[in-house]
């Protein structure tokens, strides 16, 4: 069934669950803010920390460098990734993802003082500041819906400082937001990062290559060895397993690659291969942020630096594997098994010092 949904900024096709957003033209619409620094969490019992006046909303101005009393101890700002525009708190380093609450700031780049339309959603409650004073204020209990509410903006011609406050009982916790047009064309708006903070996790891994299903025991093939496992020092990617080629896999926006669909011929008792390859500007001490349903191996260069043979659902960051990465190309293969149910996997890459900036993922070309 199909629906119209009328609103002032537009039409917004809705088709079953999928929501598809209005389209505008670059002087309409801001992309969507694709980085925040994040800082949280904070507590949220019984939806109190909405009210509740945390560390970043009390500071004016803000110090990217700023540490302050959160759940556990000490929390301070970290960036964090929009993947197709949406930012996901249980995507963070947070530790705590269960009625809690976090902050999110970018800086707001203006070509002139200007009005525009700050366009919004969020998974739950959701505040918004703008240079220290509050525009908006909607404590609900949500999914996020992309550009949900709108908020008209005065901005200062430079750098505006926008924070936002999103509250989470449980579920699915996140933030999308872009700026559209008011009384001036908003195309020349950037967003920014604050000065001194610098991404520590990349975003997820969204393309890779797959091998399988391979047909597997009880344990889905765990110690089973397969033609991808075989040639792990020397990948072939033009070769074909047991009828089994490799072929190109997506992600889904939050990161994580369902194999159910992917491998629908065979989705009980299977082992399949997951591969991208990691480019490094120069030699690296990372950490592999991997989870997985059911368990899973991981080589890197031809070598196993992880083995996971329980079975389990998957979490976010489930291991954590340090790793050297060479410069230039590293070869990250991946097994994840399946006795029955769910059949997925997600994998980033974090970096304590100096950040992960040059680390990007990439896979060969293969025939389709």
């Amino acid at each position: 069934m199909v629906h119209w949904r009328g609103v002032a900024r537009g039409l917004t096709l809705v088709v079953g669950c999928m929501l598809v957003a209005p389209a505008f033209a670059e002087d309409d619409a801001t992309p969507y803010v694709p980085k925040w620094a994040v800082c949280g969490p904070f507590a949220n019992d019984n939806g109190g920390g909405f009210d509740t006046a945390y560390g970043p909303e009390k500071e004016k101005p803000l110090d990217a460098k700023s540490q302050y009393d959160g759940l556990g101890g000490k929390v301070s700002w970290e960036a964090a990734e929009a993947n197709d525009g949406v930012l996901n708190f249980l995507g963070t380093s947070f530790q705590n993802k269960e009625n809690v609450c976090a902050y999110a700031w970018v800086k707001v780049k203006a070509p002139k003082e200007m009005s525009a339309k700050l366009s919004i959603g969020s998974d739950d409650g959701l505040k918004v500041w703008l240079n220290g004073a509050v525009v908006h204020s909607n404590a609900v209990d949500r999914g996020l819906t992309k550009d949900e509410d709108t908020v008209t903006l005065k901005l200062k011609a430079g750098e505006n400082d926008l924070v936002c406050k999103v509250t989470q009982g449980g579920g699915d916790w996140s933030l999308a937001a872009r700026l559209l047009k008011a009384d001036a064309p908003v195309g020349e708006i950037t967003f920014a990062l604050p000065p001194g903070i610098s991404a520590t996790v990349t975003a997820f891994v969204k393309q890779y290559l797959i091998c399988g299903p391979f047909a597997g025991d009880d344990n889905g093939g765990y110690d089973q060895v397969y033609g991808p496992e075989r040639d792990v020092k020397d990948l072939k990617f033009d070769a074909a397993y047991d009828g089994k080629k490799w072929r190109e896999a997506k992600a889904n926006d939050a990161g994580v690659l369902n194999f159910v669909d992917l491998c629908a011929d065979r989705t009980e008792n299977a082992s399949v291969y997951a591969y991208v390859t990691i480019k490094a500007a120069k030699a690296a001490e990372v950490s592999l942020k991997l989870g997985s349903d059911d368990g899973c191996k991981a080589w890197l260069n031809g070598k196993q630096v992880h083995a996971a043979p329980d079975p389990r659902g998957l979490g976010v960051d489930q291991d954590t594997v340090a790793v050297k990465l060479d410069a230039g190309e590293n070869k990250l293969l991946v097994k994840v098994v399946q006795q029955g149910g769910d059949w997925s996997m997600c994998l980033r890459i974090a970096k304590a010092k100096d950040g992960v900036d040059g680390l990007t993922f990439e896979t060969p070309k293969v025939a389709k």
